[in-house]
Protein backbone atom coordinates (compact mmCIF):
# COMPACT_ATOMS: atom_id res chain seq x y z
CA UNK A 1 0.00 0.00 0.00
CA UNK A 2 1.24 3.65 -0.93
CA UNK A 3 1.23 5.81 2.18
CA UNK A 4 3.39 8.82 0.35
CA UNK A 5 1.96 11.68 0.10
CA UNK A 6 3.08 12.02 -3.39
CA UNK A 7 0.18 9.61 -4.79
CA UNK A 8 0.57 9.05 -8.80
CA UNK A 9 -2.66 10.06 -10.59
CA UNK A 10 -4.16 10.26 -13.76
CA UNK A 11 -2.66 13.28 -15.62
CA UNK A 12 -5.56 14.25 -17.08
CA UNK A 13 -6.59 15.26 -12.82
CA UNK A 14 -3.42 16.50 -12.15
CA UNK A 15 -3.48 19.16 -14.96
CA UNK A 16 -7.37 19.92 -14.25
CA UNK A 17 -6.14 20.49 -10.61
CA UNK A 18 -3.12 22.72 -11.56
CA UNK A 19 -5.39 24.50 -14.58
CA UNK A 20 -8.19 25.38 -11.31
CA UNK A 21 -5.82 26.35 -8.53
CA UNK A 22 -3.55 28.63 -11.40
CA UNK A 23 -7.33 30.76 -11.50
CA UNK A 24 -6.83 30.72 -7.39
CA UNK A 25 -9.33 28.05 -6.64
CA UNK A 26 -8.72 24.67 -4.63
CA UNK A 27 -8.54 21.71 -6.19
CA UNK A 28 -8.77 18.24 -4.89
CA UNK A 29 -8.73 14.73 -6.35
CA UNK A 30 -11.43 12.88 -4.39
CA UNK A 31 -13.10 9.38 -3.93
CA UNK A 32 -12.46 6.50 -5.50
CA UNK A 33 -8.92 7.87 -7.47
CA UNK A 34 -7.67 8.41 -4.15
CA UNK A 35 -8.58 5.37 -2.57
CA UNK A 36 -7.14 2.78 -5.52
CA UNK A 37 -4.36 5.04 -5.73
CA UNK A 38 -2.87 4.61 -2.03
CA UNK A 39 -3.98 1.00 -3.00
CA UNK A 40 -2.19 1.00 -6.12
CA UNK A 41 -4.66 -0.43 -7.95
CA UNK A 42 -5.24 1.50 -11.41
CA UNK A 43 -7.97 4.18 -11.95
CA UNK A 44 -8.24 5.86 -14.85
CA UNK A 45 -11.40 8.01 -13.53
CA UNK A 46 -10.56 10.84 -11.60
CA UNK A 47 -13.26 13.01 -9.63
CA UNK A 48 -12.32 16.80 -8.96
CA UNK A 49 -13.87 18.74 -6.06
CA UNK A 50 -13.46 22.58 -5.89
CA UNK A 51 -14.52 25.55 -4.47
CA UNK A 52 -15.09 27.40 -7.89
CA UNK A 53 -18.60 27.36 -8.68
CA UNK A 54 -19.67 25.35 -12.18
CA UNK A 55 -19.83 28.83 -14.04
CA UNK A 56 -16.10 30.06 -12.65
CA UNK A 57 -14.96 26.14 -13.51
CA UNK A 58 -16.51 26.41 -16.97
CA UNK A 59 -14.39 29.45 -17.82
CA UNK A 60 -11.31 27.76 -16.42
CA UNK A 61 -11.17 25.60 -19.54
CA UNK A 62 -12.08 25.84 -23.41
CA UNK A 63 -14.34 22.49 -23.36
CA UNK A 64 -16.36 21.55 -21.03
CA UNK A 65 -20.48 19.52 -20.75
CA UNK A 66 -22.74 20.26 -18.37
CA UNK A 67 -23.04 16.64 -17.22
CA UNK A 68 -25.09 17.31 -13.76
CA UNK A 69 -25.13 20.75 -13.30
CA UNK A 70 -27.86 21.26 -10.74
CA UNK A 71 -25.59 19.22 -8.84
CA UNK A 72 -22.59 21.39 -9.65
CA UNK A 73 -20.85 19.08 -11.76
CA UNK A 74 -18.81 20.01 -15.55
CA UNK A 75 -16.94 17.77 -17.11
CA UNK A 76 -13.91 18.90 -18.65
CA UNK A 77 -12.59 17.69 -21.82
CA UNK A 78 -9.64 19.66 -22.34
CA UNK A 79 -7.14 16.65 -21.70
CA UNK A 80 -6.93 13.26 -23.18
CA UNK A 81 -9.92 11.72 -20.72
CA UNK A 82 -13.18 13.98 -19.32
CA UNK A 83 -12.54 14.67 -15.88
CA UNK A 84 -15.81 15.48 -13.93
CA UNK A 85 -15.27 18.09 -11.49
CA UNK A 86 -18.02 19.31 -8.94
CA UNK A 87 -18.33 21.80 -6.31
CA UNK A 88 -17.61 21.49 -3.18
CA UNK A 89 -21.59 20.79 -1.67
CA UNK A 90 -23.65 19.87 0.96
CA UNK A 91 -27.16 17.90 0.67
CA UNK A 92 -30.79 18.72 2.29
CA UNK A 93 -33.09 15.93 3.34
CA UNK A 94 -33.60 12.50 1.12
CA UNK A 95 -37.15 12.13 1.45
CA UNK A 96 -36.94 9.24 -0.88
CA UNK A 97 -34.18 7.07 0.75
CA UNK A 98 -32.24 7.51 -2.86
CA UNK A 99 -31.22 10.80 -3.87
CA UNK A 100 -31.34 14.12 -1.89
CA UNK A 101 -34.46 16.46 -2.03
CA UNK A 102 -31.69 19.33 -3.12
CA UNK A 103 -27.85 20.02 -2.59
CA UNK A 104 -26.25 23.59 -1.57
CA UNK A 105 -23.08 24.90 -2.73
CA UNK A 106 -20.37 24.33 0.80
CA UNK A 107 -16.91 26.53 0.95
CA UNK A 108 -14.62 23.72 2.27
CA UNK A 109 -13.50 20.33 1.60
CA UNK A 110 -14.53 19.18 5.49
CA UNK A 111 -18.27 20.06 4.36
CA UNK A 112 -18.16 17.67 1.07
CA UNK A 113 -16.16 14.73 2.25
CA UNK A 114 -18.71 15.04 5.85
CA UNK A 115 -21.56 14.09 3.09
CA UNK A 116 -19.83 11.05 1.15
CA UNK A 117 -20.48 7.53 2.27
CA UNK A 118 -17.72 5.36 3.77
CA UNK A 119 -14.65 6.21 5.18
CA UNK A 120 -12.52 4.80 2.10
CA UNK A 121 -14.45 6.95 -0.39
CA UNK A 122 -13.85 10.34 1.51
CA UNK A 123 -10.20 10.60 0.99
CA UNK A 124 -8.94 13.82 -1.11
CA UNK A 125 -5.35 15.04 -2.66
CA UNK A 126 -3.96 17.69 -4.11
CA UNK A 127 0.15 17.82 -5.29
CA UNK A 128 0.05 20.61 -2.66
CA UNK A 129 -1.52 20.06 0.10
CA UNK A 130 -0.99 16.15 -0.10
CA UNK A 131 -3.68 13.45 1.85
CA UNK A 132 -5.99 14.74 3.02
CA UNK A 133 -7.94 12.21 5.34
CA UNK A 134 -10.58 13.48 7.86
CA UNK A 135 -12.54 10.43 8.64
CA UNK A 136 -9.91 7.70 9.12
CA UNK A 137 -10.11 6.48 5.43
CA UNK A 138 -6.61 5.83 5.33
CA UNK A 139 -6.73 3.48 8.36
CA UNK A 140 -9.45 1.82 7.12
CA UNK A 141 -7.56 1.19 4.33
CA UNK A 142 -4.74 -0.26 6.15
CA UNK A 143 -7.13 -2.70 8.12
CA UNK A 144 -8.80 -3.89 4.91
CA UNK A 145 -12.58 -2.21 6.51
CA UNK A 146 -15.12 -0.75 4.52
CA UNK A 147 -17.09 1.95 7.04
CA UNK A 148 -19.44 4.45 6.57
CA UNK A 149 -18.54 7.90 7.33
CA UNK A 150 -20.55 9.51 10.65
CA UNK A 151 -23.44 7.91 11.66
CA UNK A 152 -24.33 4.58 9.24
CA UNK A 153 -28.22 4.50 10.23
CA UNK A 154 -28.21 7.72 9.06
CA UNK A 155 -26.04 7.43 5.59
CA UNK A 156 -28.24 4.56 4.83
CA UNK A 157 -31.34 6.05 5.29
CA UNK A 158 -30.40 8.80 3.00
CA UNK A 159 -29.67 6.37 0.46
CA UNK A 160 -30.78 2.64 0.58
CA UNK A 161 -28.35 1.91 -2.57
CA UNK A 162 -25.38 2.71 -0.11
CA UNK A 163 -25.69 -1.00 1.50
CA UNK A 164 -25.45 -2.52 -1.83
CA UNK A 165 -22.18 -0.47 -2.33
CA UNK A 166 -21.13 -1.41 0.94
CA UNK A 167 -21.26 -5.41 -0.13
CA UNK A 168 -19.87 -4.48 -3.74
CA UNK A 169 -16.59 -2.53 -2.78
CA UNK A 170 -15.74 -5.40 0.01
CA UNK A 171 -16.18 -7.65 -3.16
CA UNK A 172 -14.19 -6.07 -5.29
CA UNK A 173 -11.48 -4.87 -2.55
CA UNK A 174 -11.44 -8.29 -0.64
CA UNK A 175 -12.29 -6.25 2.77
CA UNK A 176 -14.93 -6.45 5.54
CA UNK A 177 -17.40 -4.33 6.78
CA UNK A 178 -17.29 -2.76 10.34
CA UNK A 179 -19.26 -4.36 12.43
CA UNK A 180 -21.50 -0.92 13.01
CA UNK A 181 -22.18 -0.27 9.56
CA UNK A 182 -22.83 -4.24 9.12
CA UNK A 183 -25.38 -3.71 11.97
CA UNK A 184 -26.82 -0.45 10.53
CA UNK A 185 -27.48 -2.49 7.00
CA UNK A 186 -29.27 -5.08 9.03
CA UNK A 187 -30.93 -2.82 10.22
CA UNK A 188 -32.48 -0.73 7.47
CA UNK A 189 -32.57 -3.84 5.20
CA UNK A 190 -36.12 -3.00 3.91
CA UNK A 191 -35.35 0.61 2.71
CA UNK A 192 -33.68 -1.26 -0.25
CA UNK A 193 -37.17 -1.60 -1.81
CA UNK A 194 -37.09 2.17 -2.84
CA UNK A 195 -33.97 1.56 -4.79
CA UNK A 196 -34.59 0.98 -8.94
CA UNK A 197 -34.21 -2.92 -10.00
CA UNK A 198 -31.91 -1.57 -12.78
CA UNK A 199 -29.67 0.26 -9.94
CA UNK A 200 -29.70 -3.21 -8.14
CA UNK A 201 -29.21 -5.31 -11.09
CA UNK A 202 -26.11 -3.29 -11.40
CA UNK A 203 -24.76 -3.00 -8.53
CA UNK A 204 -25.47 -6.99 -8.33
CA UNK A 205 -23.47 -7.05 -11.73
CA UNK A 206 -20.57 -5.56 -10.19
CA UNK A 207 -20.28 -7.45 -7.16
CA UNK A 208 -20.30 -10.73 -9.15
CA UNK A 209 -17.79 -9.60 -11.25
CA UNK A 210 -15.37 -8.89 -8.42
CA UNK A 211 -12.94 -10.85 -6.79
CA UNK A 212 -14.65 -11.93 -4.01
CA UNK A 213 -18.79 -12.73 -4.83
CA UNK A 214 -18.97 -14.11 -1.94
CA UNK A 215 -19.52 -11.16 -0.25
CA UNK A 216 -23.19 -11.26 -1.51
CA UNK A 217 -24.26 -12.37 1.25
CA UNK A 218 -22.72 -10.50 4.04
CA UNK A 219 -26.17 -9.01 5.38
CA UNK A 220 -28.48 -11.78 5.40
CA UNK A 221 -31.25 -9.60 5.82
CA UNK A 222 -30.31 -7.30 2.89
CA UNK A 223 -30.06 -10.59 0.51
CA UNK A 224 -33.46 -11.79 2.08
CA UNK A 225 -35.02 -8.61 0.68
CA UNK A 226 -33.21 -8.39 -3.06
CA UNK A 227 -32.79 -12.89 -3.01
CA UNK A 228 -34.50 -13.98 -1.34
CA UNK A 229 -34.28 -17.37 -3.10
CA UNK A 230 -30.79 -17.53 -2.30
CA UNK A 231 -31.38 -16.92 1.27
CA UNK A 232 -33.12 -19.89 1.64
CA UNK A 233 -30.72 -21.61 0.10
CA UNK A 234 -28.89 -21.89 3.35
CA UNK A 235 -31.39 -23.83 5.03
CA UNK A 236 -31.29 -26.45 2.13
CA UNK A 237 -29.04 -29.35 3.18
CA UNK A 238 -27.34 -31.73 0.69
CA UNK A 239 -27.12 -35.34 2.00
CA UNK A 240 -25.29 -36.58 -0.99
CA UNK A 241 -21.81 -38.34 -1.46
CA UNK A 242 -21.41 -35.56 -3.84
CA UNK A 243 -21.71 -32.71 -2.21
CA UNK A 244 -20.24 -31.41 1.38
CA UNK A 245 -22.28 -28.23 1.59
CA UNK A 246 -25.49 -26.81 2.01
CA UNK A 247 -27.06 -25.27 -1.48
CA UNK A 248 -26.44 -22.19 -0.45
CA UNK A 249 -22.51 -22.18 0.23
CA UNK A 250 -22.25 -24.30 -2.76
CA UNK A 251 -23.35 -21.63 -5.09
CA UNK A 252 -21.06 -19.19 -3.47
CA UNK A 253 -18.22 -21.44 -3.68
CA UNK A 254 -19.33 -22.31 -7.52
CA UNK A 255 -19.54 -18.29 -7.93
CA UNK A 256 -16.65 -17.68 -6.85
CA UNK A 257 -14.36 -20.29 -8.96
CA UNK A 258 -16.04 -20.29 -12.54
CA UNK A 259 -14.30 -16.81 -14.39
CA UNK A 260 -15.46 -13.65 -13.96
CA UNK A 261 -17.51 -13.27 -17.02
CA UNK A 262 -20.83 -11.91 -16.58
CA UNK A 263 -23.13 -15.01 -18.26
CA UNK A 264 -20.99 -17.63 -16.09
CA UNK A 265 -20.97 -15.60 -12.82
CA UNK A 266 -24.75 -14.69 -13.52
CA UNK A 267 -25.32 -18.41 -13.88
CA UNK A 268 -23.82 -20.33 -11.24
CA UNK A 269 -25.27 -17.53 -8.72
CA UNK A 270 -28.92 -18.62 -10.31
CA UNK A 271 -28.07 -22.44 -11.18
CA UNK A 272 -29.32 -24.31 -8.08
CA UNK A 273 -31.99 -22.10 -6.94
CA UNK A 274 -34.47 -25.15 -8.00
CA UNK A 275 -33.14 -27.61 -5.18
CA UNK A 276 -35.26 -25.66 -2.15
CA UNK A 277 -38.44 -26.99 -3.84
CA UNK A 278 -37.25 -30.14 -5.72
CA UNK A 279 -35.30 -31.57 -2.59
CA UNK A 280 -36.50 -35.18 -1.57
CA UNK A 281 -35.09 -37.38 0.86
CA UNK A 282 -35.40 -41.81 0.68
CA UNK A 283 -35.24 -44.49 3.52
CA UNK A 284 -31.55 -44.03 3.83
CA UNK A 285 -31.38 -40.48 4.14
CA UNK A 286 -30.11 -39.32 1.27
CA UNK A 287 -31.21 -36.37 -0.66
CA UNK A 288 -32.75 -36.17 -4.21
CA UNK A 289 -33.29 -33.28 -6.12
CA UNK A 290 -35.13 -34.44 -9.53
CA UNK A 291 -36.40 -31.67 -11.93
CA UNK A 292 -34.12 -28.63 -10.06
CA UNK A 293 -32.98 -28.13 -13.01
CA UNK A 294 -35.90 -26.79 -14.84
CA UNK A 295 -37.71 -25.30 -11.57
CA UNK A 296 -34.20 -23.64 -11.32
CA UNK A 297 -34.50 -21.85 -14.84
CA UNK A 298 -38.06 -20.58 -13.70
CA UNK A 299 -36.63 -19.01 -10.81
CA UNK A 300 -33.90 -17.44 -12.55
CA UNK A 301 -36.03 -16.19 -15.28
CA UNK A 302 -38.39 -14.87 -12.32
CA UNK A 303 -35.46 -13.25 -10.79
CA UNK A 304 -33.65 -11.52 -14.05
CA UNK A 305 -36.95 -10.28 -15.35
CA UNK A 306 -37.67 -8.80 -11.76
CA UNK A 307 -34.03 -6.76 -11.90
CA UNK A 308 -34.73 -6.07 -15.73
CA UNK A 309 -31.61 -7.77 -16.61
CA UNK A 310 -30.97 -7.99 -20.09
CA UNK A 311 -32.71 -10.49 -22.47
CA UNK A 312 -29.73 -11.75 -24.01
CA UNK A 313 -28.59 -12.25 -20.57
CA UNK A 314 -31.24 -13.73 -19.51
CA UNK A 315 -31.70 -16.39 -22.45
CA UNK A 316 -28.40 -17.43 -22.02
CA UNK A 317 -28.35 -17.89 -18.04
CA UNK A 318 -31.39 -20.06 -18.35
CA UNK A 319 -30.34 -22.10 -21.12
CA UNK A 320 -27.00 -23.09 -19.45
CA UNK A 321 -29.19 -23.61 -16.18
CA UNK A 322 -31.27 -25.89 -17.92
CA UNK A 323 -28.21 -28.12 -19.50
CA UNK A 324 -25.91 -27.38 -16.44
CA UNK A 325 -26.54 -30.94 -15.13
CA UNK A 326 -26.87 -32.79 -18.65
CA UNK A 327 -24.43 -35.87 -18.67
CA UNK A 328 -21.02 -35.37 -20.91
CA UNK A 329 -18.75 -38.14 -22.13
CA UNK A 330 -16.15 -37.79 -24.23
CA UNK A 331 -17.83 -39.44 -27.05
CA UNK A 332 -18.40 -37.51 -30.81
CA UNK A 333 -22.09 -38.48 -31.18
CA UNK A 334 -22.85 -37.00 -27.24
CA UNK A 335 -21.24 -33.80 -27.73
CA UNK A 336 -22.67 -33.41 -31.12
CA UNK A 337 -26.09 -33.08 -29.71
CA UNK A 338 -25.06 -31.16 -27.56
CA UNK A 339 -23.28 -28.82 -29.85
CA UNK A 340 -26.61 -28.88 -31.85
CA UNK A 341 -28.93 -27.76 -28.56
CA UNK A 342 -26.42 -25.20 -27.13
CA UNK A 343 -26.44 -23.64 -30.89
CA UNK A 344 -29.44 -21.30 -30.04
CA UNK A 345 -28.10 -19.78 -27.02
CA UNK A 346 -24.91 -20.78 -25.46
CA UNK A 347 -21.28 -22.36 -26.62
CA UNK A 348 -19.57 -25.81 -25.36
CA UNK A 349 -17.07 -23.15 -23.61
CA UNK A 350 -19.25 -21.88 -21.79
CA UNK A 351 -21.21 -25.05 -20.89
CA UNK A 352 -17.81 -26.66 -19.60
CA UNK A 353 -17.02 -24.10 -17.19
CA UNK A 354 -20.22 -24.57 -15.84
CA UNK A 355 -19.85 -28.20 -15.14
CA UNK A 356 -16.10 -27.32 -13.84
CA UNK A 357 -17.31 -24.65 -11.22
CA UNK A 358 -20.10 -26.88 -10.18
CA UNK A 359 -17.80 -30.18 -9.65
CA UNK A 360 -15.24 -28.34 -7.79
CA UNK A 361 -17.94 -26.84 -5.41
CA UNK A 362 -19.02 -30.31 -4.50
CA UNK A 363 -16.91 -33.21 -2.79
CA UNK A 364 -13.55 -33.26 -3.63
CA UNK A 365 -13.28 -37.17 -3.51
CA UNK A 366 -15.79 -37.00 -6.47
CA UNK A 367 -14.29 -33.74 -8.14
CA UNK A 368 -11.23 -35.36 -9.87
CA UNK A 369 -12.96 -38.12 -11.73
CA UNK A 370 -15.49 -35.27 -12.92
CA UNK A 371 -12.73 -32.68 -14.35
CA UNK A 372 -11.44 -35.85 -15.85
CA UNK A 373 -14.25 -36.51 -18.54
CA UNK A 374 -14.73 -32.77 -18.67
CA UNK A 375 -11.00 -32.47 -20.21
CA UNK A 376 -11.44 -35.70 -22.27
CA UNK A 377 -14.91 -34.05 -23.78
CA UNK A 378 -13.17 -31.34 -24.53
CA UNK A 379 -10.33 -32.69 -26.54
CA UNK A 380 -13.08 -34.46 -28.34
CA UNK A 381 -14.85 -31.34 -28.85
CA UNK A 382 -11.63 -30.09 -30.69
CA UNK A 383 -11.23 -32.74 -32.76
CA UNK A 384 -14.66 -32.15 -33.95
CA UNK A 385 -14.61 -28.55 -34.96
CA UNK A 386 -10.90 -29.56 -36.98
CA UNK A 387 -12.51 -32.45 -38.52
CA UNK A 388 -15.59 -30.32 -39.86
CA UNK A 389 -18.13 -32.89 -38.70
CA UNK A 390 -21.73 -31.87 -38.76
CA UNK A 391 -24.15 -31.05 -35.84
CA UNK A 392 -26.02 -28.51 -37.49
CA UNK A 393 -28.56 -28.59 -40.03
CA UNK A 394 -27.14 -26.01 -41.64
CA UNK A 395 -23.96 -28.01 -41.60
CA UNK A 396 -25.67 -30.45 -44.38
CA UNK A 397 -24.89 -31.56 -47.92
CA UNK A 398 -28.43 -30.42 -48.66
CA UNK A 399 -30.67 -27.84 -47.90
CA UNK A 400 -34.61 -27.01 -47.99
CA UNK A 401 -33.62 -26.12 -51.88
CA UNK A 402 -32.31 -29.06 -52.81
CA UNK A 403 -35.42 -30.81 -51.05
CA UNK A 404 -37.59 -28.91 -52.96
CA UNK A 405 -35.84 -29.94 -56.31
CA UNK A 406 -36.34 -33.59 -55.44
CA UNK A 407 -40.17 -33.05 -54.94
CA UNK A 408 -40.19 -32.61 -50.86
CA UNK A 409 -43.38 -30.57 -49.69
CA UNK A 410 -42.50 -27.46 -48.15
CA UNK A 411 -43.58 -28.36 -44.71
CA UNK A 412 -42.12 -31.75 -44.66
CA UNK A 413 -38.17 -29.95 -45.07
CA UNK A 414 -37.85 -29.42 -41.51
CA UNK A 415 -38.63 -33.22 -40.29
CA UNK A 416 -36.14 -34.66 -43.09
CA UNK A 417 -33.57 -32.08 -42.70
CA UNK A 418 -33.63 -32.79 -38.72
CA UNK A 419 -33.75 -36.74 -39.74
CA UNK A 420 -30.33 -36.51 -42.06
CA UNK A 421 -29.06 -34.25 -39.41
CA UNK A 422 -29.52 -37.39 -36.70
CA UNK A 423 -27.63 -39.58 -39.53
CA UNK A 424 -24.87 -37.93 -40.25
CA UNK A 425 -24.43 -36.85 -36.55
CA UNK A 426 -23.41 -40.66 -35.68
CA UNK A 427 -22.30 -41.34 -39.48
CA UNK A 428 -20.73 -38.11 -40.90
CA UNK A 429 -18.91 -39.96 -43.68
CA UNK A 430 -22.71 -40.41 -45.29
CA UNK A 431 -22.43 -36.40 -45.66
CA UNK A 432 -22.74 -36.26 -49.04
CA UNK A 433 -24.96 -34.78 -51.28
CA UNK A 434 -26.17 -37.35 -54.09
CA UNK A 435 -26.47 -39.61 -51.15
CA UNK A 436 -28.05 -38.07 -48.48
CA UNK A 437 -30.32 -37.41 -51.42
CA UNK A 438 -31.00 -41.08 -51.57
CA UNK A 439 -32.37 -41.63 -48.40
CA UNK A 440 -35.57 -39.55 -48.44
CA UNK A 441 -37.02 -41.34 -52.03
Amino acid sequence: MNWETNITLPNQALQVMETLSSHGFEAYAVGGVVRDALLGRDCSDADITTNALPDQVKSCFSRTVDTGIAHGTVTVLDFDAPVEVTTYRTETAYSDHRRPDGVQFATSLEQDLTRRDFTINALAYSPKDGLIDLHGGKEDLRKRIIRAVGDPRKRFCEDALRMLRAVRFAARLGFTIAPATLQAMDENAPLISHVSAERIFAELDGLLLSEHPEHLCDSMPLLREILPELAICFQTPQNSKHHIHNVAKHILYATATIPPERVLRWTMLLHDLGKPNARTTDDSGRDHFYGHDEMGVKIAQQILTRLKAPNALIHEVCGLIRLHDIRIFPDRVCIKRILHILEKFSTFENLLAVQRADALAQAPALAKGKLEILDASYAVYQSILQSGEPYLTRHLAVNGNHLLAAGVLPEQIGRILDTLLERVTEHPEENEKEHLLTLIS
